[in-house]
């Protein structure tokens, strides 16, 4: 699908008299970053150690670690704790000029580890084996959060004068939707920048540049209670709610259209099914918790037209049929346009570090990267080189970590020097 030209931006020009001293400040960096290697990994493990689970959500201990290692490196600090332990930052390094700034976003909470004993090596170790460090949230996102950190270490090492400002903001409660840390600090006004990195990216790696939307959705379902041995004088809920289900997972979506970056069709899943109260009595009522993943242009109230057209026809096969539909909480898909400077500047960096070519795409799920492109209005583009999925056995490749440095501290230059 043809998309709108993106809005006018500073093109990204470097005069041909000063193309050659670049290229040797780049290479300058990324030796360095060979350099301070040991370091580097050194600080990846230190964060993989640093327990944040969400739930129950906890960013507290390894907030105040990034927040100490960015005063460290000279940057002005800032953090924030709007529910007990929920701790995000937002550290800025200022360059000559103060223009453009350079915004990396990046999540602090981990998934749970579950049971240990599912893991090959514990979960909160740290350990290398076979090149790759092992641990809870090392793929997702701590991977992304140590690379920026680290490309802001390694500049400070050069000596590296900048005229833009680097911009960290380290967040709580994304895999809560992000409403306990990247929302608060939009609302208060903590995040403006003129291009944004969110440091994390699925697989296959790619600059990505848009994400499905999410709407999460209750289905009340309404019956009369009645005694077991007394059944046919109630309506049991959960056999009414039985209906439903089967006919919103055959729903058919109106209102969207196939997207150019964004894959598939819109999804739904009925996810969570609580009814009754009592052993010995027919449920009176059920809820059924839907969740669906939207495209861009599709909207809140196209999801919920759907559903209630499936309502209507349940009550018009049944005229005892009684249910209520209401929303718990929904996100808005994003996107930005591939001609951005962000996307083209991460691809050229990508390329002159791994010297291959890099595409663009959108992905299934969803992301906290809606907050800074749709509310705070800063043109964000994903990209980490994240090796494996999070969860049990979760472990990153240390070539793709070191690579990931040397791509962020490249788009530095690129942008801001």
């Amino acid at each position: 699908l043809a998309l709108p030209p993106p809005p006018p931006r500073a093109p990204l020009l470097i005069p041909d008299a000063e193309r050659t001293d670049m290229d040797s400040l780049k290479e300058t960096v990324r030796r360095k970053v060979d350099e301070l290697r040991d370091e580097a990994v050194g600080l990846f493990q230190d964060l993989v150690r640093i327990p944040s689970f969400n739930p129950p959500g906890n960013e507290k201990e390894v907030a105040d670690f990034c927040a100490e290692i960015m005063r460290k490196l000279g940057m002005e600090v800032d953090q924030i704790e709007p529910h007990p332990l929920r701790v995000s930052n937002r550290g800025r390094l200022r360059g000559s000029e103060g223009t453009p700034v350079l915004l990396f976003n990046s999540h602090l909470d981990t998934v749970h580890p579950g049971d240990e004993s599912n893991w090959t090596h514990p979960p909160l170790s740290g350990e290398i084996h076979d090149g790759h460090l092992w641990g809870i949230g090392s793929n997702n996102m701590k991977v992304g959060l140590a690379a920026a950190l680290f490309a802001v270490r390694t500049l400070k090492a050069c000596g590296v004068k900048l005229r833009g400002d680097i911009l960290l903001t380290q967040t709580a409660d994304e895999l809560q939707f992000g409403y306990k840390g990247i929302k608060v600090m939009v609302e208060q006004g903590m995040i403006e920048a003129d291009y944004g990195v969110y440091t994390e990216s699925d697989r296959p790696v790619k600059v990505e540049i848009g994400h499905r939307g999410i709407v999460l959705f209750d289905v009340t379902v309404y019956g009369i209670g009645a005694h077991t041995t007394r059944q046919e004088k109630g309506v049991n809920a959960i056999y009414q709610a039985m209906k439903a289900v089967e006919s919103l997972r055959r729903m058919e979506f109106t209102g969207w259209e196939p997207h150019a970056f964004v894959p598939g069709a819109p999804l739904l899943s009925v996810n969570r099914f609580n009814a009754g109260f009592s052993d010995t009595i027919c449920a009176d009522r059920c809820v059924i918790r839907c969740d669906c993943r939207t495209l861009p242009g599709q909207t809140t109230d196209n999801v919920l037209t759907d559903v209630r057209a499936v309502l209507d026809r349940l009550r018009a096969e049944d005229p005892g049929f009684r249910a209520d539909l209401s929303v718990h909480l929904e996100g808005s898909p994003s996107t930005i346009h591939p001609d951005e400077p962000i996307v083209q500047a991460l691809q050229r960096a990508y390329e002159e570090v791994r010297k291959e070519p890099i595409g663009i795409g959108g992905v299934m799920s969803t992301s906290d990267a809606r907050f800074l492109r749709v509310e705070a209005g800063i043109p964000t583009a994903k990209f980490c080189l994240k090796s494996f999925d999070s969860g049990p056995n979760e472990h990153q490749n240390l070539e793709d970590y070191i690579d990931t440095i040397k791509i962020y501290a490249t788009l530095c230059l690129n942008l801001l020097a």
